[in-house]
């Protein structure tokens, strides 16, 4: 009874609507996130502008920093890309209890390690061309999400269409159109209709592995 009264003291659940902020907020400062379901988007503020750096998904931590009571140096937020339901875990209360079920906890640690340097890599790409930012960005989605078609090909959801990925990119349109047009001539671009974006998957590995990019 006591364990369940702690729990529903320490641990809170929300939904935040899309474009919504999740964190940092007030309210959550001393929260540990777990989204439970939707998609987020990470940004750091790169002079002033907010410039999205990866996506987040279901079951992952937000808010890496909370665990280790650390700051980082530069500015960041999530923000909603849909609806998003996730539990507010109190950091405290989550290390003090991290005997009833150390697996779990262990768990949660490496995501929110892999998190941070995955963050901070990320970070020290903000200034890279928009057409490296474009490959590590599918690449990483495909990774995550498992977006790979017949296993040679990259399928972009429907929603993640070509105005998405430019502000997604803070790219301009045409100038995305520029780079994805360049990319159907080299055929790395396989389809860009009203059924979505589909990428050559050799070819988009390849580009990354080499720092190559077709612009």
């Amino acid at each position: 009874m006591q364990n369940e009264y702690l729990a529903n003291r320490y641990i809170k659940s929300k939904v935040y609507a899309p474009d919504e902020i999740l964190y940092p907020k007030v309210e959550g400062a001393d929260d540990l996130f777990l989204l439970k379901t939707g998609l987020a988007v990470l940004e750091i503020n790169n002079n002033d502008v907010w410039v999205a750096t990866m996506i987040i998904g279901a079951n992952e931590i937000i808010g890496p920093s909370l665990i280790y009571d650390k700051d980082f140096e530069f500015e960041y937020r999530i923000q909603a890309l849909e609806q998003c339901e996730f539990l507010l875990v109190d950091r405290e209360y989550l290390i003090d209890h991290m005997y009833v079920n150390p697996k779990v906890f262990i768990t949660l640690l490496e995501q929110s390690v892999q998190q941070e340097y995955l963050f901070i890599s990320l970070y020290n790409k903000k200034n890279q061309s928009l057409a490296n930012r474009l490959i590590d960005l599918v690449v990483r989605w495909e990774e995550k999400f498992d977006l790979s078609r017949n296993g040679r090909e990259i399928e972009l959801p429907l929603t993640v269409n070509q105005k998405v990925l430019a502000q997604f990119l803070r790219a301009s349109h045409s100038r995305l159109n520029e780079l994805l047009r360049g990319w159907e001539r080299e055929g790395i671009l396989i389809q860009r209709n009203a059924k979505g974006l589909v990428f050559d998957k050799e070819k988009l590995y390849s580009m990354q592995a080499q720092g190559l990019s077709i612009v």
